[in-house]
């Protein structure tokens, strides 16, 4: 019973392993797709490419928006005296800051878990 424990064990680790490193990779990819638009990208286009964004909040010479997903599920481990179980929660935002004037973004920020 502990082999089959350590082996579930292992398995999860290798999973949250892969999962780390994929996060990774995509980060990167938004940083150099992202990084490449600033002062190109339009609302518009930004409303083309995701959607209309989840929230909005207007400066006076700025305004950000946010696009985003979260998902979760609940996983549960059994062990030999109990069962040990818990949310996991994955998902990303995408901020992007436009300039009232131009509608071009200025700024950006993207993260995922």
């Amino acid at each position: 019973m502990k082999s089959k424990i350590s082996l579930l064990i292992l398995f999860c680790i290798f999973l949250l392993g892969c999962a780390s490193m994929q996060r990774a990779q995509e980060r990167e990819e938004w940083a150099n797709y992202l990084g490449g638009q600033v002062g190109l990208l339009s609302y518009d286009m930004a409303l083309s490419n995701w959607g209309p964004p989840i929230s909005t909040t207007e400066g006076d010479e700025i305004f950000i928006s946010q696009w985003g997903s979260e998902k979760s599920a609940y996983a549960v481990v059994p062990t030999q005296y109990m069962i040990v179980g818990g949310r996991i929660s994955h998902g990303w935002v995408l901020q992007l800051t436009f300039n009232k004037k131009t509608k071009k973004m200025v700024n950006w920020s993207y993260k995922n878990w």
